[in-house]
Order: C-alpha cells, then structure tokens, then sequence
C-alpha cells in the first residue's frame, strides 16, 4: 500500500473514531435525561404517598379532637372549639399541600436537569464530531500536499 492509501485509511479511521466519540456523548446526554425522568415520577409518586399519610394523620387528629370535645361535653358547633378544628384542618390542608408542591418542584427540577443534560450531549456530540472533521481534514490536506 501506498503511503497516500494508508494516510487516506488513517484519516477515515479518525472520521469514525470521532463519530462514535460523538455519539458516545449523544446517548449518555440521553441516557441522563431518561434516568432524570425516572427519578422525576419516583420524587412524584414518594409525594403523593407522604401527601395522603399527612392527610389521613390530620384526619386521625381531627377526629381525636372531635371526640375528646364530645368525651368533655362541648358544643363543637360554635366558639373556641369551631375555631380550633377549623385552624387545624386549615394546617392540615397547608401541610399536605406544601408536601405536593415540594414533590411537583423537585420533580420539575430533575425534569429539568434531564433536559439540559440531553441538550448538553447533543451539543458535545455535534462539537466533537466537527473537531473531529476538522482535525481529519486538516490531516488529508497536510498528505494531498505532500
């Protein structure tokens, strides 16, 4: 073989080198994002669980209060004890919706961090495989002018 032949060989080898190299970063940009997406429903599923364990708690605690009121004889209907049931459903309520917002904005975050983790490979694998040309061509041109 010729020294053209085998330079010319070299320079495809490195074509294909760079592009696998390229799409090495493309798929583990993509791979991240499917990973994040994962761990985006599991954060979501978690919340909505601790959601409804926060909500049957505050019932349990409700009903306690309700039937230690009656256990006392007081009239539930009206004054302290009204206000002091309606203040801890009013928590209640706060509490399990601070628990969903909490697991809507993590999961938004990992959702987040997936996205620009696939935008990141794409744009690696994109920038490697024009360095790559670019190395490559500047090599066929050194051997063209030999």
């Amino acid at each position: 073989m010729s020294a053209t032949t085998l330079s010319t060989l070299g320079t495809i080898t490195s074509v294909a080198g760079t592009a696998a190299s390229a799409y090495g970063q493309y798929a583990k940009g993509r791979t991240e994002q499917s990973v994040r997406e994962s761990n985006a429903e599991i954060v979501l599923q978690k919340s909505k669980f601790e959601e409804e364990k926060s909500r049957k708690k505050s019932k349990y605690l409700m009903g306690t209060q309700r039937m230690l009121y009656a256990k006392a004889g007081v009239d539930i209907s009206s004054g302290s004890p009204l206000a002091v049931m309606a203040y801890t459903a009013q928590e209640a309520g706060k509490e399990a919706g601070m628990i969903a917002w909490g697991g809507e904005t993590e999961a938004e975050q990992q959702r987040a961090a997936g996205r620009a983790a696939e935008r990141a490979g794409k744009i690696g694998g994109v920038s490697t495989f024009l360095t790559g040309l670019s190395v490559a061509s500047t090599q066929y041109a050194k051997q063209k002018s030999k």
